[in-house]
């Protein structure tokens, strides 16, 4: 989370104003939109773990008073916080020298563009588009145990004969279109996110090591993988003014396509 202007939590079902997804609350975090003045900003943190983390942003207005753009950059690197211990695994030899590795590390790459742009008094617009790679050579993903009581003897700790790699990409889209009228506040959002994951050499922690997409193929599972794609289309008329009536009204479509890896393992 970076260049971030305030993060709201609300309590209770905020389905009305969120959609679907929000039965339980809503955390809502505000980047800060690009305005009329112009800055450079960065920051530079470091932490155990290894943990590196170089993050960057530019705003400024492209016509003053009417149309403004925003860009920001981060690096993100972190070692394991588990150690590998492959002794006493009798059902399967480790492959290589895997005793005493890493596990969970993670490289992150993010960027993010916004455009604002406010052609009247009464509107404003907003694109945003944001996209992210998380990629691992020493992966925790999907990573056990041979069992319950080694597990909670031994917390950071893992037993894997091979250590496995992930990768994670992320697209996210959104428009907003929002019109302010005597009495009554139109509100247009557009959102478009895509969800890839792949991963090698998975363990699952019953001895057997998995792969799924991350060369290309689709190795064990036999289906070729595809990304989640989500997308969302809102309508919301909210009154404004000091009026005896005040009510928010729309409609919200929501259409999602996913293959969850997760629920093909099964036998």
């Amino acid at each position: 989370i970076f260049d971030v202007e305030r993060v709201e939590v609300l309590r209770g079902p905020q389905g009305t104003l969120f959609g679907r997804n929000a039965l339980g609350g809503v955390v809502n975090i505000v980047t800060r939109p690009p305005t009329n003045r112009r800055e450079v900003f960065g920051a530079a943190t470091v932490g155990n773990l290894g943990l590196q983390r170089y993050a960057a942003g530019v705003k400024a207005p492209l016509v003053p008073g009417r149309l403004f753009v925003g860009a920001t950059a981060l690096f993100q690197d972190r070692a394991g916080y588990f150690e590998n211990d492959t002794t006493g695994l009798a059902l399967f030899a480790p492959s290589g020298d895997v005793v005493g590795e890493e596990v969970g590390g993670e490289q992150t790459l993010y960027a993010q563009v916004g455009l604002q742009w406010l052609p009247s008094e009464v509107v404003r617009a907003r694109l945003d588009v944001k996209v992210q790679r998380d990629q691992s050579d020493a992966s925790g993903f999907f990573a056990g145990a041979p069992d319950e009581a080694t597990a909670f003897a031994n917390p950071d700790a893992l037993f894997l004969a091979r250590i496995g790699e992930h990768e994670r990409t992320l697209f996210n889209g959104a428009f907003a279109l929002d019109i302010y009228g005597p009495g009554l506040t139109l509100a247009l959002v557009t959102t478009l996110q895509r969800i890839g994951l792949s991963y090698a050499d998975i363990f699952d922690g019953s001895g057997v090591y998995f792969s799924y997409d991350l060369d290309g193929s689709s190795a064990d599972l036999g289906a070729t993988p595809d990304p989640q794609v989500v997308f969302s289309q809102e309508l919301r008329a909210t009154s404004s003014g000091d009026g005896p009536l005040s009510f928010t009204a729309g409609v919200n479509v929501f259409s999602q396509n996913a293959f969850e890896p997760t629920t093909t393992l099964a036998v």
